[in-house]
């Protein structure tokens, strides 16, 4: 009897350690772009200008689960595509797009992003307070962008429109 109560007890407590660890993907990888180094170092691999702590990038991509932050004051050009296939995109900084961003994750926004190329959400974009998105080109959304109380998009967005969310 002790024998099958311990059984019973001990099963339960292996299958949650078991989905735990095969939850987790060991391959996210988090990038900050924070000066020289954290720009230049794969997988980013960006060209550096140190005048206007630019960091110039062609081409990007975040797998699930990965996290790319920019840091205040860091400004993030980019000339050529950034995939984020349902990875996280924090910015505190600025991010100017000349290329293409294709969202299928997550953007969050409290810097600038101002946009001269082409952005396609299908992912979710929030503009938090203080938040500013500038589009002057093409800008295309089927996903979900929240405005929230404070932060200001100008430009058009086509397909879904933002939602905004008023302030209390």
């Amino acid at each position: 009897m002790r024998s099958v109560v311990r059984k019973i007890f001990v099963l339960p407590i292996l299958v949650v350690l078991i989905f735990a660890i095969l939850s987790h993907n060991a391959y996210a990888v988090t990038y900050t772009i924070s000066d020289s180094s954290s720009c230049q170092a794969a997988p980013v691999s960006g060209t550096w200008n140190s005048d206007t702590s630019t960091c110039t990038i062609t081409n990007l991509t975040l797998n699930p689960d990965d996290m790319l932050t920019v840091s205040t004051g860091i400004t993030l050009a980019v000339n050529g595509i950034i995939n984020n296939n349902y990875g996280d995109i924090d910015n505190a900084g600025t991010i100017n797009n000349t290329g293409t961003i294709n969202n299928a994750g997550k953007i969050d926004n409290i810097g600038t992003i101002t946009n001269s190329g082409t952005v396609t959400n299908s992912g979710s974009i929030e503009n938090d307070s203080g938040g500013i998105i500038k589009n002057s080109l093409t800008f295309n959304n089927s996903g979900v962008i929240i405005e929230l109380c404070g932060s200001s998009i100008t430009g058009t967005v086509s397909g879904a429109a933002p939602h905004s969310v008023a302030c209390r």
